[in-house]
């Protein structure tokens, strides 16, 4: 740490003062510019099912997908490359482009680690702006 910041700056760098200069590849080339990785976007396609029972949405714990991990969600599966996908919504997450299609459900199955929320009470819940969104999203788009 104190290496980067005292000698190893982006602009000027003090190499003639670094303890590893000999083994440096940007000494030894002479190229100070700092490179960043970009990630590409995945495009990934999610259907969430709506399951709504006296005004009130179902949300389960999310063990299933490495994002949002352990959070409260809509219940969804991933779509592999599905054919004819009309998204309802879009969600720019991290570097995933969400694509998704919402189907609302009327029966109920036993759901496990599941509960309800009220749309109303919306800010009383600890829950991802993800999931919020997408209750403001259903709440306006009745």
């Amino acid at each position: 740490m104190e290496l980067g910041a005292l000698i190893c700056k982006p602009s000027n760098p003090l190499c003639n003062t670094c303890p590893i200069s000999r083994n440096c590849k940007s000494f030894i080339k002479k190229d100070f510019a700092l490179t960043k990785i970009k990630k590409k976007n995945k495009n990934k396609y999610f259907l969430l099912k709506v399951y709504k029972k006296n005004n009130k949405y179902l949300l389960v714990k999310n063990i299933k997908f490495n994002f949002l991990k352990n959070f409260n969600i809509f219940p969804m599966h991933e779509l592999i490359k599905p054919k004819n996908f009309t998204q309802n919504i879009n969600f720019k997450m991290s570097n995933m482009n969400m694509n998704i299609k919402i189907e609302y459900n009327n029966a109920i199955k036993s759901i496990p680690l599941s509960y309800w929320i009220d749309p109303k009470k919306l800010r009383n819940y600890t829950l991802p702006s993800f999931t919020k969104k997408i209750v403001r999203y259903l709440e306006n788009n009745k």
